[in-house]
């Protein structure tokens, strides 16, 4: 349920909602745009800075009243090892979107919709670009796909300030450490930490396009002011990145020594992944950390037993 809404913060610039603030990427964004403009984060659970609000209920619009721009990103993902629940994807991914596109309908607020590189499923041209097929393989997927239609509709029907952003495969130092291991770089991480086995799937040279959070946070902050409105961007390097190339990274900075093994092929995996950001570009984005990179700066062990890590390298 929501919680009782109060004013925004006070000053300079649009007044900035973050839904899902407690996310990997929700909580990079709100800390950087706090910096910048006004901004209150939104999460089912109250934090320091953060209003609890369920997006799914009845009161969520009214508790979005007073800001002129909304940042949706809360959603259920999926976790490895916990069987699919389509019922409950569909209750908050879809149901979510609704209403923080009722909210911005009621309160004549600017949307930008997080969506993901999911939606693409195994696309059939790399590097992928936003006009691509949606062939989602997976109920998460299906569900963010479904979300983006809500977007579209409400664009048309409403002339609704929107814009749709698709992440391809987001990490970030919360990657490795408290967030529920769901991407493949953050299970090798702490399988090598752990003195583990990192398991590559078939041949290894599955591709797949690995962006940091502070990049993706870079291009959100971007659409704030209403650049890009009724557009659908990617955000990603442009670059790919082997399953094997990023077990074989992670083994040598974290555990030299520590075996990698090969196990069948997975069903259903995605062959190739990598983001075509050329529209994303036209906006002045440009991805500035390399994976390798931020691997080669990580501690061998988690946080809290070893001085913190490096900041990563960035490109000139």
């Amino acid at each position: 349920m929501a919680g009782r809404m109060t004013d925004p913060p006070t000053g300079a610039g649009p007044r900035v909602a973050v839904i899902g603030s407690s996310g990997q990427i929700g909580s990079a964004l709100t800390e950087s745009l706090r910096r910048i403009v006004p901004v209150q984060g939104f999460d089912l659970v109250a934090g320091a800075d953060v209003r609890p609000l369920d997006i799914t209920s009845a009161e969520a619009p009214a508790a979005l009243r007073s800001f002129d721009v909304l940042y949706h990103l809360a959603a259920r993902v999926p976790v490895d090892g916990v069987p699919p629940d389509p019922r409950g994807l569909t209750a908050t991914n879809v149901l979510g979107v609704l209403q923080a596109l009722e909210a911005a309908r009621l309160h004549d607020a600017r949307l930008v919709y997080v969506s993901s590189v999911s939606v693409y499923g195994d696309p059939v041209t790399v590097p992928v670009p936003e006009t691509s097929a949606l062939r989602p393989l997976s109920h998460y997927g299906m569900s963010k796909m479904v979300g983006e239609q809500y977007v579209a509709h409400y664009r048309d029907l409403y002339g609704l300030d929107a814009t749709v952003v698709r992440p391809f495969n987001v990490y970030s130092d919360r990657t490795a450490t408290d967030l529920p291991p769901t991407e493949v770089i953050g299970r090798y991480i702490r399988r090598a930490r752990a003195s583990q086995p990192l398991s590559v799937s078939g041949d290894g040279q599955q591709t797949r396009d690995f962006v940091h959070v502070s990049d993706v946070v870079g291009f959100l902050e971007l659409l704030m002011t209403g650049r890009g409105a009724g557009e659908t961007y990617n955000v990603g390097t442009g670059t790919p990145t082997t399953i094997l190339d990023l077990a074989e990274w992670i083994r040598d900075a974290l555990n030299p020594g520590l075996s990698i093994v090969r196990t069948e092929p997975r069903p259903r995996d995605v062959r190739r992944s990598v983001a075509d950001i050329e529209r994303a570009r036209s906006l002045g984005f440009e991805p500035r950390v390399r994976v390798r990179d931020w691997i080669t700066s990580l501690p061998r062990t988690s946080p809290g037993t070893t001085p913190p890590s490096r900041r990563p390298r960035r490109r000139a």
